[in-house]
């Protein structure tokens, strides 16, 4: 009944409706929705960006970032500190020695004792004085002669030199020739020898006594007749010293540290540090107090080549005594570390610098005052080391830290032929476990890297730090999703359409006045997730072979 009804009430109408005037034109407006890239930065990531062939960066317990560097700035040995000279003593008999009554009344035959005591020298520098010294390795080169002409014994004792077994210096020659020309040359090893030091008249000196035995002849005594000895030490070298041992420069020292840590940034962000710390170590085995002096520290801009000077606030830092081990610690080191940070010195301006190199020059001294009762002690296994170590944990503000992430991308892969695109929403969705706000951009880029558009025109989006506590340290509990949207039109796609890849750029920064300092852990992520949706314009005219 419809359909008749339809029929009977269209019948005039399509008397005049002409089929040469329908439009032949589909048209369907679709829509489709994808993930396109997943990602994420971490703090890691900037580790990595950096280079740390040394092995600059490590970790705390808990995951904080910190650079630290220590180098060895110097040794030096106690035979640097004290270097026994050769000694030289002699002791000859002339005629005034000889010709006295005892002898000139002595029959012939018999035989009288002359003694003789020779008082050597044994100061190794002006001011020391010494008590003993167990020797290494030397020798005692001792010559005996004579040119009298009367046979004898010349003994040489001393009560300041002992073998190894403890037994004092004993040594006899006989003097065999008549004719005046004895002469008897012996080098005998020091090896293990001890020898003790008196003070005579305030002088360090070794006593030797001398004793010439001689049986009177028929000849007489000329004037220009002698006879001794002549004791030569050489090539001593010590084993162990003790006594007081007068103040000396030890060193000066000019080092130069070069810091590669920021050669693969391109732009080195400007930061400042809160708590970076600068220190020296010594490690003292001489029995004798030390003082450093840091003569000079410049640092070097790894940005710029400008030269900043380490600077001390109180004079209580620099120079700095060393402690030396008591006689009842030999053999030990005693350690003493001084810490520079920012309450004492301009560290954390000078490392804010960014320095690719550091210069200093250190002095050392050692010995004890006039006044000190302090005995010294020096072993031959006695050094001085000096460390230099930086301490940098990364707990700071930056101005902007750039991070760069590329991946490969095409529309067409995804859409195939842009002409059907009417317009494409991106969503970028991120989650910011930095305790950084975030300046993002997305690029498109053609296969030569040239970016032919840029997501966001206008203003860049910001994202906001993550919430951090007084400590510096992110509030993981506080963390929120971001979310951006962004819409581009048909004519905007067929400026990307020869797009190969994204590159995403993500310019991180301390937000808030003043200067606020935050703390890097490893595990800080920087997640992002970008998605497309496109709504396609199609027509059946798209499909027509013949168009």
């Amino acid at each position: 009944m419809f359909v008749t009804l339809m029929t009977w009430s269209c019948e005039g109408y399509l008397d005049q409706f002409s089929t040469d005037r329908l439009s032949t034109r589909v048209e369907l407006t679709p829509s489709v929705a994808m993930p396109v890239a997943y990602g994420s930065f971490s703090i890691q990531d900037i580790l990595e960006s950096l280079n740390d062939s040394a092995g600059l960066v490590s970790l705390t317990e808990d995951s904080l970032i910190y650079i630290f560097f220590r180098d060895t700035a110097f040794t030096f040995y106690a035979n640097e500190i004290v270097d026994i000279p050769d000694h030289v003593g002699s002791e000859t008999y002339i005629q005034s020695d000889i010709n006295i009554t005892q002898w000139v009344d002595l029959p012939i035959g018999d035989h009288y004792i002359f003694h003789k005591t020779e008082q050597m020298n044994f100061e190794i520098e002006q001011g020391d004085r010494i008590d003993s010294v167990i020797i290494k390795s030397g020798f005692l080169n001792l010559k005996a002669f004579s040119e009298f002409k009367h046979a004898g014994i010349l003994t040489v004792t001393s009560s300041n030199i002992y073998d190894p077994q403890g037994d004092s210096l004993d040594l006899t020659f006989t003097i065999s020739d008549t004719l005046g020309l004895f002469s008897n040359t012996d080098i005998y090893p020091l090896d293990g020898y001890k020898m003790t030091v008196e003070e005579v008249d305030d002088s360090a000196k070794v006593i030797v006594h001398l004793s010439l035995d001689l049986t009177k002849s028929h000849a007489g005594i000329a004037v220009d007749e002698r006879a001794g000895i002549r004791m030569t030490f050489t090539n001593l070298e010590f084993q162990s010293i003790f006594g007081k041992i007068s103040k000396r420069d030890v060193t000066d020292v000019d080092e130069q540290i070069d810091i590669e840590f920021f050669d693969n940034i391109v732009e080195v962000p400007e930061f400042y540090l809160a708590d970076p710390q600068f220190n020296i170590g010594v490690h003292n085995s001489f029995g004798i107090p030390l003082s450093i002096e840091i003569t000079d520290f410049t640092a070097r801009s790894h940005r710029d080549g400008s030269l900043l000077d380490l600077q001390f606030y109180n004079d209580t830092m620099n120079p700095f005594t060393i402690v030396a081990p008591t006689v009842e610690q030999i053999g030990q080191t005693i350690t003493r570390w001084r810490k520079f940070n920012k309450s004492t010195c301009n560290i954390a301006d000078l490392i804010s610098s960014v320095p690719d190199r550091i210069d200093f020059s250190i002095s050392a001294t050692t010995g004890s005052d006039s006044l000190s009762t302090e005995q010294n002690f020096l072993l031959d296994t006695s050094k001085v080391v000096l460390e230099a170590e930086v301490y940098l944990p990364l707990w700071l503000s930056t101005k902007g830290y750039t991070l760069k992430d590329t991946l490969d991308f095409a529309f067409d892969s995804l859409m195939a032929d842009l002409d059907f695109i009417d317009r494409i929403h991106l969503r970028l969705r991120t989650t910011n476990e930095w305790p950084l706000e975030v300046l993002w951009q997305l690029y498109f880029m053609d296969n030569n890297y040239v970016a032919v558009d840029s997501l966001f025109e206008g203003e860049v989006p910001l994202i906001e730090a993550a919430p951090v506590n007084a400590e510096g340290e992110v509030d993981e509990t506080a963390l929120e999703m971001y979310e951006l949207n962004v819409e581009m039109d048909h004519d905007r796609l067929q400026k990307v359409k020869d797009a190969t890849m994204l590159m995403l750029v993500a310019t991180a920064r301390t937000s808030g006045d003043g200067v606020p300092t935050v703390k890097f852990y490893s595990h800080y992520m920087l997640d992002y997730q970008l998605s497309v949706s496109a709504d396609f314009k199609i027509t059946d005219a798209m499909f027509n072979s013949e168009e």
